[in-house]
This record gives C-alpha cells, structure tokens and sequence, in this order.
C-alpha cells in the first residue's frame, strides 16, 4: 500500500509537472494565448453583422445604405434624431442630413466582408446590391468621377472639388466585390474612376495627388490623399488585376509608397504628419498626426513592398512599426491608445486606429513573431469591451465610465467597414501563426481557372475545395478555398 502511495504521489508530481511546464510554455508563448481562428468569424457573426442585418441597414431601395443610423439600428429621424445623433460633436450633428458615397461603399465592403468570411449568400446579394446602387448613381461616365454625398436628394460638392479620399473610399465596396467575383463590368467601373484620380488630381510641382483641385481646400496637401488609394482599393486588386493594369498599378503602389515616406513621413518622431504646410502641420493633436493614420501607412508600406518584391519598403517600414507598436500600447488597460500628445499620449482606445494597430501588430509577427505579445491582451479587450452587446456592432470609443455608449455607431466617418477587416485579419493571420489552414469563398464570374486567388493583403497555397451555384445570383459560382501555407 505505501509503495502504491508514493507511486501514485510520484505520478501526480509529474503530472503537475507537466502542467505547470505546459501553462509556463503558453504564457511564453502569445500565439498560444491567441483566440482560435474560428472565434472571429463567430465575432462576425454574432457581434457586428447583427447591427448590419438590421432591416433599416439594408436602405431603400436595398443598397441605398443610410449614412446615419441609431445605436438600436433603426434608421435615423432628422426632424427628431435619436440623443446620440443629436447630441454628438458637431463634426457629426451638422451632417446628419447628407448620405455618403463613401460609406454606402464601405458598407457593400462589409457585406463582402462578411461572405468572404462565412459563404452565406445573403451577404453577397447585400454586398452586390450597395455595388449596383454607387456605380448606377454615384459614378459619373462623363467625367470619370464619383459623387461624394446628397443633400436632399442633390449631389455634391462640384466635379472638382470633390477630394481624393472621398474618390478612394468609393472604390472600397467595388473592389472587395472584384475581388470576390472578378466580374469584368465591375472592373472597368474600378480602372475608369482609378484614371480619373492618378490624372486629374496628379500635381506636380510637388509630384503627389492633390486634395482638390477646385474649391476653398484646393492647394491642402493631405497624407490620405495618397495613402487611402493603397488602402481602399490598390492593395487588395493590384496582385489580381490582368496585364497591362497590374504591372501599372503596381509602379503607382511602389510610387505612392516612397513619397510618403519621402514627404510625410518624420525620421526625428517617428510619425507621418497627416497634413503639409498647414500651420499646425507638425503639431501634436493636430489633423490625422495620431498612431492611426502612421500605423496604417507603415502597414500599406510593408504589404506594398510584398507584393511588389520591393525590400526596401519593407525594410523601411517593419522596425518602424514595430517602434510605433511599443509606444502606442497601453500596459495598464492591455489596449491601444488613440494619439501621441505633447506631453504623453491619449490612451483613449478609438475603434479605427485600433483595428489598424491590431492588423498591422499581426501581419509583423508572421515574419517576427515577437510582435504578436500584444495581441493577446488587445484582442481580449476588443472583445471584452468594444462591442456593443444589446444591438451588435462596435463602439466608435471606449471609456470606463460607460460614456461610449451614448456614442453614434454609424455615422459620416463610422461604418462597418474596420471592424469587419479586423476580423477578417485576425482570421488569417492567427490561422497563419498557428500554422493552420483558412477557408474563405468567393462568387467568380469567370471559370475557377483563369483566377488568382489570393487571401485578401496575404499569401498562400489556394485550393478549390467545394464549388456550387448561388441560387440568387446566377451568374456567380461559389467556391469554398483553404488556403494554406499562409504568410
């Protein structure tokens, strides 16, 4: 018997052993501390889409998505706007009777988004309807231009005086809708307004996209002027687009790459200043000088030296972003902060540059996996904390004092077009630190052979796995593709 005990004593110490080595090798480990991939498309679906499914998103007519929207989801009342529209800073009270091109295009983003990530065709026919509605309303065919707002019912502002971040942003929809479908008539929507922007905008005397070229903002010189054609759309469709428009688009990427870096970009602070030559240019608080706009250009910058085999970009702009990465997280909160301020930083986590901050903190660490230590507490935050329980969606800020949740969710800036990339980049990126596999669908209009299939900013090994008809859109198959390999 006391031989059994000690035997048994002896088993259980091992035992303990192994468990205690197991936890310490976890907590060592982040991607290990890491949700499973599976967890952000349940985040998807049951923390954000239901504030998008909500039957006054859809617009009227479908894809006619309102600008303004309650914390509830219903649809806003100008004549009595609910208290967090009436009561919200005046950048967003004074604009609540305008609909925006750019955010009935980030919305079809978001519905694309959400297909991508799940198969479910009611996210394709939404995704489709809001692309249908901008490129029979928004675009222009005389000009090249696309319309960036109605007020009561008339467009505006005039052809020239429309600026280019509004011009990239009515891209988005239509290009996450390409990319999932390849549909030609799409595409040529895409280049024609891609045209309008690189030539009638180009400036060179300072070798640039203008802001404007008419109006009372002609002559800004703006950072997303230029960073927002990366983003919204020449990133995602430069490596897919056929010849000759791929190699073009991607001499424009390497283009606008190096003249961030070479004009906006500050080696002293480490920042991209938002704006050039305006008084407070180079002032801490002042227009987009915040971890957001930097980190976003650092993250476009690194992924545009990817795909382009460019190595200087990328060299340039990891161990930028890894520095910006270490000054912007909070300790303390386990969190994101918003902007750095003279005399230290604002910890305020707002919901955009955290997105930003999160994909760009992942996509470092497939090469250098250090840069995934914070992603465990940042993810668990955004989780916990971010998300608006009641009615889905996130909050466009936290605070601890519950003040966010008087905040509107949908307005002329917020939409779900963040939180929905957040998502769908942590999904690849913690299935590539795992070194697991992703399932993604796309709706090719074309025959599976002729697409190069890519997992949205990322790389892998593509492998149709199931391929059926979308009963609503017959002209669409969809296809189930695992990608492995992923980097």
């Amino acid at each position: 018997m006391r031989t059994k005990a000690w035997f048994g004593l002896g088993l259980l110490l091992v035992g303990a052993a192994w468990l205690g080595y197991d936890a310490l090798a976890k907590a060592d480990n982040p991607v290990a501390q890491l949700p499973e991939p599976e967890r952000w498309i349940e985040h998807l679906e049951q923390d954000l889409m239901p504030f998008w499914m909500h039957a006054d998103a859809r617009g009227v007519p479908k894809g006619a998505y309102p600008t303004f929207r309650c914390r509830d989801g219903s649809v806003l009342n100008v004549e009595a706007p609910c208290p967090e529209l009436a009561q919200a800073p005046s950048w967003v009270r004074d604009y609540i009777d305008r609909d925006y091109t750019r955010m009935r295009s980030r919305q079809a983003y978001t519905y694309g988004v959400a297909f991508h990530m799940t198969g479910k065709p009611e996210y394709l026919a939404l995704a489709k309807a809001g692309v249908n509605w901008i490129r029979e309303h928004a675009l222009d065919p005389e000009t090249g231009s696309a319309i960036s707002y109605w007020h009561d019912g008339e467009p505006g502002p005039a052809t020239l005086a429309r600026n280019t971040q509004d011009l990239a942003y009515a891209q988005l929809g239509m290009a996450m809708y390409y990319y999932l479908t390849r549909d030609p008539d799409v595409r040529e929507d895409i280049l024609r307004l891609k045209r309008h922007i690189f030539t009638v905008y180009y400036d060179p005397a300072h070798d640039e996209l203008r802001w404007t070229v008419e109006g009372e903002e002609a002559g800004q010189r703006e950072l997303v002027a230029q960073l927002d054609q990366i983003n919204a759309y020449m990133l995602l469709l430069a490596p897919i687009l056929p010849q000759p428009y791929q190699a073009e688009w991607k001499r424009d990427l390497n283009w606008l790459s190096e003249l961030l870096i070479r004009d906006y970009y500050s080696d002293t602070h480490n920042i991209f200043w938002g704006t050039l030559g305006a008084s407070d240019s180079d002032a801490w608080g002042a227009r987009h000088n915040d971890f957001g706009h930097s980190i976003k250009a650092f993250w476009m910058i690194h992924q545009v030296g990817t795909i382009t085999g460019n190595r200087r970009l990328i060299d340039f702009a990891a161990p930028r972003a890894a520095r910006m990465l270490a000054d912007a997280f909070v300790e303390e909160g386990g969190h994101w902060a918003n902007r750095p301020l003279e005399n230290g930083i604002d910890t305020t986590p707002v919901w955009w540059a955290y997105a930003e901050l999160d994909q760009t903190a992942a996509t470092l660490a497939l090469q250098d996996p250090e840069q995934a230590r914070y992603l465990p507490a940042t993810y668990q935050f955004w989780l916990d904390n971010m998300v608006d329980r009641k009615y889905g969606g996130v909050w466009g800020h936290y605070n601890e004092d519950g003040e966010h949740e008087s905040s509107p969710k949908a307005h002329l800036w917020k939409n779900g077009y963040h939180e929905a990339e957040h998502a769908l980049v942590a999904l690849i990126t913690t299935a590539a630190l795992r070194n697991e596999s992703v399932d993604l669908y796309f709706a090719p209009t074309v025959a599976e052979a002729e697409l190069e299939l890519r997992p949205y900013f990322f790389q892998g090994e593509a492998e149709i796995i199931a391929a059926e008809e979308v009963g609503a859109e017959p002209r669409h198959r969809r296809i189930r593709v695992r990608f492995s390999e992923l980097r």
